[in-house]
């Protein structure tokens, strides 16, 4: 076999860097131009024309899809090859901006523009946000709690109770009923059944969605406030009237649960009893 010199040579895809004689033989040390693969191969299998790549061809067998157009990209030309992915550079024809993308995404469809396409529909979706936004303060400047999301009776997620505005105490065992109101927080009182605190919640909403401002909101829960007072100023707890009264502080429980006792109610989980009018 001739010792002739192939170094920089190119045969079909493979590029001939450098040579050496072994057991009476010369292998080629070459470069596939098509993966960047590097591997030793004997020079007659390249001279003879039987090696003209390094196998990447069978493995991955590609069309050429130059000058083909997929979505809103043209492909250019062939970049490079990762693995047994090919990779392609794209024009985008909606900007006009050149960007390599594996050829894959973009034939299946799973990549249909250089990006732009995704940032216009981001900017569209963040100033329509934007415009809602603006409206709904704008209907709700008077308030800082949006009476929006009081008007709606769906409970939060991490609810217990299955109402609005209601949860319940495991401590005490009792439902307490509450609402937010201009980053304040309004106790309604505790109760035995759900079913009462959701009325209770449902009075103090009723107060919120009726009046149209925030001065008038305050108004109507300020006279709620005062009226709570003075039916609390005007009652004893079962253990106050049975020292003032003298009565059997045992007597008075079973009569208040079996409603025995005229007027007597239950507010923050106590039994309370109106006073005696004084003679």
């Amino acid at each position: 076999m001739e010792n002739k010199n192939i170094i920089g040579k190119t045969f079909g895809e493979v590029l001939v860097l450098y040579q050496k004689k072994e057991n009476g033989k010369i292998y080629c040390f070459c470069r596939c131009l098509r993966c960047g693969r590097e591997w030793w191969t004997r020079k007659d299998s390249l001279t003879s024309g039987r090696t003209t790549s390094c196998g990447c061809k069978t493995r991955y067998r590609s069309d050429d899809i130059a000058g083909k157009v997929f979505g809103n990209l043209k492909a250019m030309r062939f970049d490079h090859k990762e693995g047994s992915y090919e990779y392609w550079l794209f024009k985008c024809l909606l900007c006009g901006r050149e960007k390599v993308i594996a050829k894959y995404k973009v034939v299946e469809g799973k990549v249909k523009s250089c990006g732009c396409l995704f940032e216009k529909s981001k900017n569209e979706f963040s100033k329509t946000v934007k415009s809602d936004i603006q409206i709904r303060s704008e209907k709700d400047k008077n308030l800082k709690t949006k009476i929006s999301s009081i008007e709606s009776d769906t409970p939060l997620s991490t609810n217990n109770s299955g109402f609005r505005g209601v949860s319940f105490d495991k401590s005490r065992g009792k439902f307490i009923a509450q609402i937010v109101f201009q980053y304040q927080r309004y106790y309604l009182g505790r109760y035995s059944k759900k079913e009462d605190a959701k009325k209770a919640y449902d009075l103090a909403k009723e107060i919120l969605v009726n009046n149209s401002n925030s001065t008038e909101i305050k108004a109507a829960f300020e006279r709620l406030k005062n009226k709570s007072k003075n039916i609390v100023a005007n009652m004893l707890t079962l253990k106050q009237y049975s020292e003032l009264y003298h009565v059997n502080l045992k007597n008075l429980r079973r009569k208040a649960a079996e409603g025995k006792i005229s007027g007597a109610v239950k507010i923050d989980g106590r039994w309370m009893i109106p006073k005696k009018n004084n003679k």
